[in-house]
């Protein structure tokens, strides 16, 4: 979680969040990637998914996700822009890479005189003992 101040944020300011992460699933399980702007239950800012990672389960898959996030206005009703980008092995045949984007598709408004905690989530599609991921971030204001 990357905790942006109350009155950080200017027109033009830049967050971004990185999540690296190992997956490990069953076959055709299926991960989404969702940025927030307020905490794990806050304002959705851009989904990536469901995506179902491969037709056969795999172990230790890498992959990564990077946020964005730019204010556009200020004050009580603040917006905001996001656009999320996933990169990732996990692929039928385990050889290639594949890229997903999302974004919050126009603006998105919160409050940016209060402090907001910007954070990546990720939620399996079934639980299953076998469906794991251990991930490790990077948060920065960029600009």
């Amino acid at each position: 979680t990357l905790t942006i101040p109350a009155a950080d944020a200017v027109v033009g300011a830049t967050y971004r969040a990185r999540m690296i992460a190992n997956v490990s699933f069953l076959a055709s399980a299926q991960l989404t990637w969702r940025a927030r702007l307020g905490g794990v239950a806050g304002t959705t800012l851009a989904t990536i998914g469901p995506t179902t990672l491969s037709g056969t389960g795999q172990t230790n898959k890498e992959s990564a996700v990077t946020v964005d996030l730019v204010c556009v206005s200020t004050g009580a009703s603040g917006t905001w822009f996001a656009m999320a980008e996933e990169t990732r092995n996990t692929t039928q045949t385990a050889s290639l890479g594949e890229v997903q984007l999302g974004s919050s598709d126009g603006t998105i408004v919160r409050d940016t005189t209060a402090s907001n905690a910007f954070v990546i989530t990720a939620l399996w599609a079934a639980a299953s003992a076998s469906n794991t991921l251990t991930a490790r971030c990077v948060l920065e204001r960029v600009a």
